[in-house]
């Protein structure tokens, strides 16, 4: 498995040719088929969903849609705008599920859903910001906005949120310190020829450039526990029922 690593944003061209050391392109979470068909991929994890009515998630299903023409035909599968979110928290999922990265203290062979809410009562008391203030620093690789924080100050605020719930979840991965904030528009399936990775990283410039005038800061919020099943639908917890 991979998450979203600074390492992979510093050397993108190498890892869209899949030929970055330590990196799988498709990681080894077998989350889609080869054909793009969603296969079953059943976690839990801490997000900050983008309504699927709103002005942002248009605009990214607007992006969303200009990749969709540009890019190699079979090469990448897309999400639908009601999956759209960015990560505040990577929880657990079946490929973490025999590994060092496991919650400590939770039982792996109950359902998701229980999973879910034991890790959930672990932070019951904890207060997320009220906002996630980033900017859009670059569009990756065809399918994926890399955010940052806005300024200095919600760098460290979104780190010590980050760094506390990762105690309070008994959970850290090996690039906590690296992880990098994204929303996934896209999968992709199999490796880029160089000229198609020079094509893309052209046009997600361009693309890029033109969110960055509309969107030039985002403010996120509501960050909440999810269960999903693939990558299709993300199921909030029901706290009413804790």
């Amino acid at each position: 498995m991979f998450l979203m690593d600074i390492k992979i944003i510093k050397n993108k061209q190498k890892f869209l040719n899949d030929k970055l050391k330590g990196f799988s392109l498709k990681g080894k979470d077998k989350k889609f088929d080869s054909k793009g068909k969603a296969l079953s991929f059943s976690g839990c994890t801490i997000i900050c969903k983008i309504p699927k009515d709103s002005k942002l998630s248009k605009k990214i299903s607007n992006i969303q849609s200009l990749l969709k023409k540009f890019n190699p035909k079979r090469k990448y599968t897309y999400l639908p705008p009601s999956s759209f979110h960015m990560t505040v928290f990577d929880c657990c999922n079946v490929s973490t599920k025999n590994t060092k990265y496991w919650p400590k203290g939770i039982n792996k062979n109950k359902n998701y859903k229980i999973i879910s809410k034991d890790l959930n009562k672990r932070i019951k008391n904890f207060n997320f910001p009220k906002k996630f203030n980033l900017k859009p620093k670059m569009l990756f690789g065809g399918y994926s906005i890399i955010l940052e924080p806005s300024s200095n100050k919600d760098k460290k605020i979104i780190k010590n949120c980050r760094d506390n719930l990762s105690k309070l979840l008994k959970i850290k991965f090996e690039n906590h310190k690296r992880y990098i904030f994204h929303i996934t528009l896209a999968y992709i399936l199999e490796k880029l020829n160089c000229s198609e990775i020079i094509n893309i990283c052209e046009y997600d410039k361009k693309l890029l450039n033109k969110f960055k005038k509309e969107y030039p800061k985002l403010s996120l919020n509501n960050p909440e526990m999810t269960t999903f099943k693939n990558m299709y639908k993300f199921k909030s917890i029901n706290l009413s029922s804790q």
